[in-house]
């Protein structure tokens, strides 16, 4: 009877502790989330542009060099052969997760942990959207589970107004003229330019495959 009360003893001490564990793990969680910024494609924007000078008539005169050269332009006006290499390169169930991929996080976990180091990341095109234009880029679990949040938020949201595969194409535009393709040039407009010399909406399949290569 002693073992017996003993036993009964331990097993409440057991679950009292798990459930304050849990309480503790679930009030940091809901912490994390609630210090979260809030976000919307309107807040997420690009500022830092490429300068040019035109005259009276509006003609292109001159392009001031800075430290960042970028064009915005929307979606509809980038190569098709671009959009499909990005995605297949970058994210390939892009069209299929809600903001985050588990299958991508298992697979990135399950490789650095065999080469001991970060050597595959999982991120979502989403979640460098929200990483780059709305949080940092610290390595720490914080700023993780709130990246996650977050693009599982602005997926939701956007599908909600705009449906998903309008949702989707903005995620992807504001992805493809951000992001960093070499030499200070961001953006596949800038970066077309810079090493083909025409717009992005005339890539070659070949030139594309290249610039998704260099992302």
């Amino acid at each position: 009877r002693i073992w017996l009360n003993i036993l009964r003893v331990a097993c409440v001490g057991v679950l009292v502790c798990g459930f304050s564990l849990a309480g503790i793990l679930l009030g940091g969680f809901m912490g994390i989330i609630d210090t979260a910024p809030d976000i919307s494609m309107e807040s997420l924007e690009i500022d830092k542009l490429s300068t040019y000078i035109y005259d009276q008539d509006g003609n292109e005169i001159n392009k001031i060099r800075t430290e960042t050269q970028r064009v915005y332009i929307p979606i509809e006006e980038m190569s098709d052969n671009l959009l499909k290499a990005v995605v297949a390169v970058e994210d390939s169930r892009f069209y299929d997760h809600n903001g985050i991929d588990i299958q991508g996080i298992l697979r990135a976990g399950f490789v650095n942990l065999q080469a001991s180091d970060s050597a595959e990341g999982g991120s979502t095109i989403t979640q460098q959207v929200i990483k780059s234009l709305a949080l940092t880029t610290d390595k720490n679990w914080t700023r993780k589970i709130q990246e996650w949040y977050l693009a599982l938020r602005l997926e939701y949201d956007l599908t909600q107004e705009y449906g998903h595969d309008r949702a989707k194409d903005m995620i992807l535009e504001k992805y493809l003229n951000f992001v960093n393709l070499g030499n200070s040039t961001y953006g596949v407009e800038a970066a077309s330019n810079r090493y083909f010399s025409k717009s992005s909406k005339d890539l070659t399949l070949s030139e594309a495959a290249v610039l998704a290569g260099v992302i």
